[in-house]
């Protein structure tokens, strides 16, 4: 693989890529909802709800998960749009 395709890697859309983006972005929407329950309120827990699953994702990310890397793109639309909608 070349440096000039590294970009590029994320347009593999076999079966198990989309599966495993879909599962990877599942997981960190559900533990943000999650932490934005459970968080205690003085504490900020709309920013940790966005903070915390992205770290754990960017951590797969770095450690080679293409998946991770595209469902960091993914997670940051929801968050975006959570936010726009008054939902996060």
């Amino acid at each position: 693989m070349t440096l000039l395709s590294l970009p590029f890697a994320f347009l593999d859309l076999s079966a198990q890529f989309i599966g495993a983006v879909s599962l990877v972005t599942i997981a960190a929407a559900v533990t943000g909802y999650i932490i934005m329950k459970v968080w205690p309120k003085t504490w900020n827990p709309s920013l940790f709800a966005i903070l915390i699953p992205l770290f754990g994702m960017a951590l797969a990310a770095y450690y080679g998960s293409t998946a991770a890397a595209t469902a960091i793109v993914l997670f940051l639309v929801l968050a975006v749009m959570g936010a726009m909608t008054g939902l996060a």
